[in-house]
């Protein structure tokens, strides 16, 4: 809701926002390819602090990769909207449906590397969620 390919915006999200890198396109991926976003499966840790109630935490590694003339400026403006939509759009959502008591930005790296002829910047975003779960 609300994220544009900057450098395409015609572009269907699901083309570019995936949950694994796409390994149909390894050898023929091309700069109108990018921006491409990755949200890696989450990873969970549990700790029971009642009889009935678990605080739940949930690591979330989103990578955004760009490539061509101003990739990093759009790297980093693409970013600057996955995190505002994941702070204002979804943040009331997830409150309301899951009992999301945190939403977080732990870390951010960058990175550039060759993929072929095409320099390709790579941003990767640690995002933290802790929720509370109670046992019926």
């Amino acid at each position: 809701n609300g994220l544009t390919d900057i450098q395409s915006p015609v572009r269907n999200r699901a083309s570019w926002i995936l949950s694994a890198w796409p390994d149909n396109r390894q050898s023929g991926i091309s700069r109108e390819d990018y921006p491409i976003v990755v949200i890696n499966n989450a990873t969970t840790s549990t700790k029971r602090f009642s009889i009935i109630r678990t605080e739940n935490t949930a690591s979330v590694i989103i990578d955004v990769y760009s490539s061509g003339d101003a990739s990093a400026e759009n790297l980093d403006t693409l970013c600057d909207n996955v995190y505002d939509i994941l702070r204002t759009y979804k943040w009331t959502s997830l409150r309301n449906t899951y009992g999301v008591i945190e939403l977080k930005l732990v870390d951010t790296a960058n990175n550039i590397f060759m993929r072929g002829d095409l320099k390709v910047h790579v941003k990767s975003m640690n995002f933290q969620v802790t929720f509370i779960h109670v046992d019926n």
